[in-house]
């Protein structure tokens, strides 16, 4: 369950995504029954769903809604993500030796970074004036 700043929360489960109005009424289901979840991550304006892509590899695939729940596109990741950021329009991805970010409203790759062994942990500053930009630490793994 994630909770918005307007009360409404959006609950992921294995099979759908819920959405919730702040007087706990279900306002959207979206049906994700076809899909190997691996995770999610949701903002105020955005929500966005990680499955196994179809195949033998490793890669994942990211879809994008909007916060009403509308489908918005979708990035193919040739890797396995294992930690998804959302800050206004942006998710910021991790997978083993890269970071990314991602245009949400176009699901387009704004830059990769390749960080080696690196162990990568977003967070996106609020009070700074990085308005809609992540920032990411870096610390070296031992």
């Amino acid at each position: 369950v994630d909770y918005r700043s307007d009360g409404s929360f959006v609950l992921l489960t294995n099979k759908a995504i819920r959405i919730y109005s702040s007087g706990n009424e279900l306002v959207k289901e979206i049906s994700l029954s076809s899909l190997s979840l691996k995770g999610y991550a949701v903002s105020d304006e955005r929500i966005v769903v990680s499955s196994r892509a179809a195949g033998l590899s490793n890669a994942t695939t990211l879809y994008f809604y909007s916060a009403s729940g509308e489908p918005d596109g979708k990035y193919e990741c040739p890797n396995d993500i294992s930690d998804i950021n959302l800050a206004g329009k942006y998710a910021y991805i991790y997978s083993i030796g890269h970071f990314r970010k991602i245009d949400t409203e176009d699901s387009s790759e704004v830059f990769e970074e390749d960080v080696g062994s690196d162990y990568i942990s977003c967070v996106y500053d609020k009070e700074s004036n990085l308005s809609g930009r992540g920032i990411h630490r870096t610390a070296e793994l031992a």
